[in-house]
């Protein structure tokens, strides 16, 4: 079945951007004048993808009036809001409600242009539960690291500041989901990476796939601005 879904994960109250962006959610930082989240939507978009859910929590209302049903950008729009933040897991849990097979997840604060068939191509081989998209980033300390062995199984995950030689792939948050990890996920607060893919790693259901192309968080006030620098080319 071909990949039809997305759930991007925006209810997080982003923090570290609050210097130069107070007003809105971070999703909705402005980038030449239109929202972070609009780029990516696009992406998703323009890999084949038309239906996405958006987990939403913080300032929920500027998110939702913005993109309303989605029909401006040719994509359905669907949202599930946390009434409390429950964490990646538990956000993605609220969302079940929403998916019919299996899905791509992705961070509303991150951009990667890689192409997604590549990681569905690779997680039906497999047979695996999560499929990550991994980039090859200069600066490992900031993000942490996301270590493979010879088959492409994800082996461990490495805490950021903590960086190994010869190792520079990260976990992009972008991540192809079979609707089993559903049943890994249990109701309340729970985090994936903390909770649910350290399940998966020992049973040798997380997959990692080396990616090209260009990442970035926009979480800290440069990256913010390196996007913008790259949005004048999309």
């Amino acid at each position: 079945m071909a990949l039809t879904q997305a759930v991007i994960l925006v209810g997080g109250l982003g923090t570290r951007l609050k210097a130069v962006v107070s007003d809105v959610p971070k999703p909705m930082a402005p980038i030449n004048n239109a929202p972070f989240l609009e780029y990516q939507i696009n992406y998703i978009k323009s890999q084949g993808i038309k239906e996405i859910i958006l987990a939403t929590h913080y300032m929920h209302e500027k998110i939702e009036n913005y993109f309303k049903d989605g029909a401006k950008l040719g994509v359905k729009i669907k949202y599930s809001r946390e009434p409390e933040l429950l964490g990646t897991g538990g956000a993605l849990k609220l969302a079940q409600k929403f998916i019919n097979g299996k899905f791509l997840l992705a961070n509303g604060d991150t951009y990667f242009n890689c192409e997604l068939n590549t990681i569905e191509t690779c997680h039906e081989k497999s047979k695996a539960i999560g499929t990550i998209a991994l980039a090859s980033v200069s600066d490992t300390e900031r993000f942490g690291l996301a270590i493979t062995d010879s088959n492409n199984n994800i082996v461990k995950f490495v805490e950021k500041g903590q960086p190994i030689p010869g190792e520079n792939k990260i976990n992009t948050g972008i991540v192809m989901l079979s609707p089993e990890i559903f049943d890994y996920i249990p109701e309340g607060k729970v985090s994936l990476e903390k909770n649910i893919y350290p399940k998966l790693i020992a049973e040798g259901k997380l997959f990692g796939v080396a990616m090209p192309g260009r990442f970035i968080d926009i979480g800290l006030p440069e990256s913010y601005e390196e996007f913008k620098q790259l949005a004048k080319t999309l």
